[in-house]
């Protein structure tokens, strides 16, 4: 269940917003999303393009200033990496709750054909935001990058609001692990074939003080290149490299995947000082990390959430506070009851905050299914 963040949808319907005459709420066929619009920009049935939150959108289009949302300089105006952009959140408009950003299809020809359901991310260039990395600790030297490893699978969830109306007649017959999702940096730890790494959400790090031959190889590099050219070269250890140190991941994952015969990759977030704010509320100016995954690189797939609970333990690692390790939907809720219903579920307090991101679901029997519910509450508290 991958993330679409640009979809050609079908307005449902058109509600008024008490005391606003030049906007009104638009209610889509395709998800359950809510968005405040013009109420001169569209009517009810005809199609348009949503635009998730948390998508980022490119101010330029082929080296000129992209017009058609030249309207959301002032209020989204964001700047990810070297790229200018726009980055969609939560807002309330007249006290209204507005997720995302709604226009007419035919401001896009570009999408040629357009069909209701549509994934067109990619043809309008639509990217998932990412916050910028934890900062690096000054006192340690620069982390040298390069691509996230094609044998272990990204972490991410849909959001729960994404998923079509008529997916529920299947996913409400699952049984789920719920756990809090935690506000920080996604990371992974990996043992595969003797090589132990390590890799932010998208990258992976080169890890200076690793034991395995892919560290012993960096660090001869390293040190080759300081003697010929008599200069330091810029590699730094990261937050990543610090949580891999202060947990002993290496030893431990090595130990563990040999003794047993397996490649295995741990995936968690990283929370505290200096990450996101600590909107977690991590004491002590401490970071600590919490596993939330564990991939079996062998098998490509995700092992349960009780072996993964098991592990955490054995490795005396922390875990993602779990809610409940065996959750049914309500059976009695009505298909378009489900979402409001996992919303208000979703609000509730975190490990030590007062308010929680969210909540994550993992189907118990089939690791292809799961998504994630974040709380309105935690978005609108934050300005996400």
């Amino acid at each position: 269940m991958s993330r679409q963040l640009a979809t050609v949808t079908r307005i449902k319907r058109i509600e008024a917003i008490p005391g606003a005459d030049v906007i009104a709420k638009a209610v889509m066929t395709t998800n359950s999303w809510q968005v405040v619009v013009k109420k001169s920009d569209l009517n009810e049935g005809e199609l348009a393009v949503y635009f998730e939150v948390d998508s980022f959108i490119p101010r330029d289009n082929n080296g000129e200033t992209d017009s058609r949302f030249e309207f959301l300089a002032k209020s989204s105006a964001k700047k990810m990496g070297e790229v200018d952009g726009y980055r969609l959140r939560s807002v309330k408009l007249r006290n209204t709750l507005s997720q995302g950003l709604l226009l007419p299809v035919s401001l896009f020809p570009e999408i040629t054909d357009p069909k209701e359901g549509d994934d067109v991310t990619d043809i309008l260039g639509i990217l998932l935001y990412e916050p910028p990395l934890p900062p690096m600790q000054n006192s340690m030297p620069r982390t040298a990058l390069r691509t996230f490893p094609r044998f272990i699978e990204k972490t991410d969830q849909i959001r729960v609001q994404s998923i079509k109306p008529e997916e529920w007649t299947e996913l409400r017959t699952h049984h789920y692990e719920v756990t809090v999702k935690m506000d920080g940096s996604s990371g992974s730890f990996f043992y595969n074939k003797g090589e132990f790494g390590l890799c932010s959400r998208n990258c992976q790090l080169i890890d200076l003080s690793g034991t395995g031959i892919f560290g012993k190889i960096c660090r001869w590099f390293y040190n080759l290149f300081n003697r010929h050219h008599k200069k330091t070269l810029g590699f730094n250890r990261s937050v990543y490299s610090d949580m891999a140190a202060k947990y002993d991941v290496e030893q431990k994952l090595r130990d563990y995947c040999v003794q047993q015969g397996r490649n295995l990759a741990l995936q968690g977030e990283i929370c505290g000082e200096g990450i996101q704010s600590n909107r977690e509320k991590i004491p002590n100016r401490e970071q600590q990390f919490f596993v939330f995954d564990v991939f079996d690189i062998d098998t490509q797939k995700y092992i349960s959430g009780e072996e993964r609970r098991s592990l955490a333990a054995q490795f005396d690692m922390l875990h993602v506070p779990v809610i409940a390790e065996d959750y049914c939907i309500d059976g009695n809720l009505a298909a378009e009851q489900i979402v409001p219903h996992l919303l208000e579920f979703a609000d509730g307090p975190g490990l030590y905050n007062d308010c929680r991101e969210g909540l994550v679901f993992k189907s118990l029997s089939d690791p292809n299914v799961h998504f994630k519910v974040i709380s309105n509450k935690y978005l609108l508290k934050y300005g996400l």
